[in-house]
C-alpha cells in the first residue's frame, strides 16, 4: 500500500463520473479534499502528512482566463479583501499548461508589500487524462488546481508553524473552539 502524496488521483473517478452530465449539456464542477503524505524534512512550511484540496471544472467553453478568475475570486473572499495575484510556469503531469498560483501575503495577515507566496498549483487539464475518462478533449476542455488546506488557515489565523496542525496539542486546538 502507498500512501498519496496529492490528491490528482481523484480527477479521473471525478471526471468518469461526470462524463454524462457534459454529454447531456452541463458541467463537471467538484472539490475534493484528501489526506496526503510525503517524505518532507519537517520545518515550519514543511509537514509529512496535511490535507489537500483538488478542485476540477470542465465544460465546453472553460479557458485558462476563467481559472485565474475563479482562484482570485475564491482567495478574495476566503481572505475578506483584494489581493494581488502572479503565476509563474511549473510542471504538473496532470495539466498543461501547469501554473503555481501566489498571492501578494496581505498586510492585515502579517504580509510586507513585495512578500508573495504560492497558494497552490493549477493549469488546463492535458487532453490525455480527458481521454482516459472517455471524454473528447476535441469538444471538452477543463481547468484543475490544488493546494494544502493547512496553508488556507495559517495564513488566516496568523499561525506561524504547520507542525501545529499534526502536534495534538490541546493548548493549540482550543485556540478555536
Amino acid at each position: 500500500l502507498i500512501s498519496p502524496a496529492h490528491t490528482s488521483t481523484m480527477q479521473n473517478r471525478i471526471l468518469s463520473e461526470g462524463k454524462n452530465k457534459l454529454e447531456s449539456g452541463g458541467q463537471i464542477g467538484v472539490v475534493a479534499i484528501g489526506r496526503c503524505f510525503r517524505n518532507e524534512d519537517l520545518d515550519a512550511t514543511h509537514e509529512h502528512t496535511f490535507y489537500q484540496y483538488e478542485g476540477v471544472f470542465v465544460s465546453q467553453s472553460t479557458s485558462l482566463s476563467q481559472m485565474l478568475g475563479t482562484l482570485r475570486s475564491f482567495f478574495e473572499v476566503y481572505y475578506g479583501q483584494q489581493l494581488k495575484v502572479k503565476t509563474q510556469p511549473a510542471y504538473f503531469p496532470f495539466v498543461e499548461p501547469g501554473l503555481e498560483f501566489a498571492i501578494e501575503k496581505p498586510v492585515a495577515l502579517g504580509g510586507k508589500p513585495g512578500e508573495w507566496l504560492e497558494m497552490l498549483g493549477c493549469g488546463m487539464i492535458h487532453p490525455n487524462v480527458l481521454r482516459s475518462a472517455g471524454i473528447d478533449p476535441k469538444k471538452y476542455r477543463g481547468f484543475a488546481w490544488g493546494g494544502g488546506v493547512e496553508r488556507l488557515v495559517m495564513l488566516k489565523y496568523g499561525i506561524d508553524d504547520l507542525r501545529y496542525f499534526e502536534s495534538g496539542k490541546l493548548q493549540f486546538l482550543r485556540k478555536f473552539v
